[in-house]
C-alpha cells in the first residue's frame, strides 16, 4: 500500500521542511517568550516601585473591616 501523499509547495516538501526547521523555530519562540517575560517583569517591578506605600496598621477605605 502506498503511504499518504505529502504536500509540496513550490516543489519543496512541507513535512521535511518543518522537520528541518522545527528545532530552530522552537528556539526562536523560546527566546521571544523569555524576552517578553523579562520585559513584563521589569515593567511590573517599575510600576510597583512607584506605587504609594501605606503605613503599617492603616486601613484603606475599601479594605475589609
Amino acid at each position: 500500500m502506498i503511504g499518504l501523499p505529502s504536500a509540496h509547495v513550490g516543489g519543496i516538501p512541507i513535512e521535511e521542511t518543518l522537520g528541518a526547521l522545527g528545532p530552530a523555530l522552537l528556539v526562536g519562540v523560546g527566546v521571544a517568550w523569555a524576552q517578553l517575560r523579562d520585559r513584563l517583569c521589569r515593567v511590573r517591578a517599575r510600576a510597583g516601585a512607584h506605587a504609594p506605600t501605606h503605613e503599617r496598621g492603616a486601613r484603606s477605605a475599601g479594605g475589609p473591616v
